[in-house]
């Protein structure tokens, strides 16, 4: 089992001793949300981070031609490392095994990036439809999740 906040390091299934390049699993950064600057959390490929109001702690309901839009944060190859560099992420992240892999989770919201973000620290995917929002480092957990039962299936 891999459970980690996302402010302790992150290197599950990593041998100590290779020599791996490392992949910081969630940064706080600063972000354009709606015109606005906010705090946000990006993944490893400077993408910001978001969630599906209509997911659940235990349900991926973003599946299929969805996935296209809204790629999964699946866990890379690399091993994983924290603290996030500029501080400010104080959820857990765990990982779910679905249908495009082990997806991320924080706070039990399981983790997407949006394919209209075409550079860094933009989040032009907030808000959409109605029920994808930007992940920051303080969002609320998800319904019916609590660290203490946080559990990782990958």
């Amino acid at each position: 089992m891999c459970v980690a906040a996302a402010t302790i390091a992150v290197a599950c299934g990593h041998s100590p001793g290779t020599t791996s390049p490392t992949i910081l699993a969630l940064q706080p950064v600063t972000a354009v949300v709606s015109g606005t600057s906010e705090t946000v959390l990006e993944g490893d490929l400077e993408r910001t981070l978001y969630y599906s109001s209509s997911d659940t702690a235990t349900t991926v309901t973003c599946t299929g031609v969805c996935t296209q839009t809204w790629m999964p944060y699946v866990r890379p190859v690399a091993p994983l490392i924290g603290p996030p560099a500029n501080g400010g992420a104080s959820g857990t992240l765990t990982w779910v095994r679905g249908s495009s892999g082990c997806q991320a989770q924080y706070n039990g919201h399981p983790l997407y990036t949006y394919a209209g973000d075409v550079r860094p620290n933009v989040a032009s995917g907030d808000g959409l439809e109605g029920t994808w929002f930007v992940v920051t480092p303080d969002v609320a957990p998800a319904s019916g999740w609590s660290p203490s039962r946080a559990r990782s299936s990958c």
